[in-house]
């Protein structure tokens, strides 16, 4: 996040409370992308619009999802098995 902040500086952008104003997130969320949480998709592409950058850059500038996987790849969980269905006798 460093670096997107980084970003925005430059276009003007002094601190997350601007940046907020000027992608019409609220500041809880970017706080909490600044603090290491993994943004949305939405989220990514109105940062990206407004520093007029690719989705594909600003996901590379925001921390590392916690759980991934050493090679980068983010972590499978595993799915419940699926519940039988009871048919009456």
């Amino acid at each position: 996040m460093d670096k997107v902040l980084k970003r925005a500086r430059s276009k003007g952008i002094e601190t997350i409370p601007d940046l907020a104003v000027q992608t019409g997130l609220s500041e809880p969320t970017l706080y909490r992308l600044a603090n290491g949480n993994e943004p949305s998709l939405p989220t990514v592409w109105r940062i990206a619009r407004l520093l007029g950058a690719r989705i594909e850059s600003i996901l590379l500038e925001v921390p590392t999802v916690p759980g991934a996987e050493a090679d980068g790849a983010p972590h499978q969980r595993k799915r419940p098995a699926a519940r039988r269905q009871r048919t009456s006798a």
